[in-house]
């Protein structure tokens, strides 16, 4: 198959237009697509910090992909990723809008759902733990009705751990138990290690010491079982 001759205008950034990335041993071939967006790593999960050094070099093609694409909302999306795993915070907002803008013009839930959660996730970086709740809220509204259940179990976490930063531990305490509880449902080890881990922080912060233990050792024994290292 003939390479559409877009790609003349990606591939300077790569060392080559399959990117091999090492991780752990275990090396995944990322394949530059065109389509709907050009030039987006294949992004699988559990790939370690190789992976991540790679993303930084990638903003330039995922800034070409939007210009070629720019009605794309998966591209914005993805640049914001990038931006904001280089530190260009308020360049990932901007690039996060505009996803969720195209989301919102499409109808997109999915993509409305991600962007607000993205969005949460850089305010919280920043320090603005009142806006992250709200776009961490907005994310949940959509994830609750689309009925993803891996999805909001997830932004339940983020809310726990926000809100233990806030302070505000009862919120915290019952946005893991909700975490945990959907987490078992969907018998997600790795998401009840980590919901686990957050409720024995939110104990040893309240001083019970003896529930805070027992919730580390619970997620210390999970994380042992899946090989991982503790978040």
């Amino acid at each position: 198959m003939k390479m559409p001759a877009e790609f003349a205008k990606i591939t300077p950034y790569f060392t080559n237009p399959l990117v091999l990335i090492k991780s752990g041993g275990v090396i995944v071939q990322s394949l530059l697509r065109y389509g709907a967006i050009l030039a987006l790593l294949v992004v699988l999960p559990g790939l370690g910090p190789e992976f991540y050094k790679i993303r930084g070099e990638t903003v330039p093609a995922y800034r070409q992909a939007t210009q070629l694409e720019p009605e794309d909302a998966k591209g914005w999306n993805q640049l914001g990723h990038s931006l904001r795993r280089t530190g260009k915070l308020e360049e990932a907002i901007a690039a996060y809008r505009k996803a969720l803008e195209i989301g919102e013009a499409t109808g997109d839930l999915s993509m409305l759902a991600a962007a607000h959660g993205n969005l949460g996730g850089v305010y919280k970086t920043r320090g603005e733990l009142e806006k992250a709740e709200e776009y961490y809220r907005k994310a949940l509204e959509i994830f609750e009705a689309m009925d993803s259940k891996e999805d909001i179990a997830i932004t339940y976490n983020h809310l726990g751990i926000l809100n233990g930063t806030r302070g505000k531990l009862e919120n915290a305490e019952y946005y893991s138990r909700k975490a945990l509880k959907l987490n078992k449902e969907l018998d997600s080890k790795k998401g009840m290690a980590n919901n686990y881990a957050n409720l024995g922080t939110i104990y040893k912060t309240l001083g019970n010491l003896e529930v805070a233990e027992h919730y580390s050792r619970k997620a210390k024994e999970l994380n042992k079982a899946l090989g991982r290292k503790a978040p």
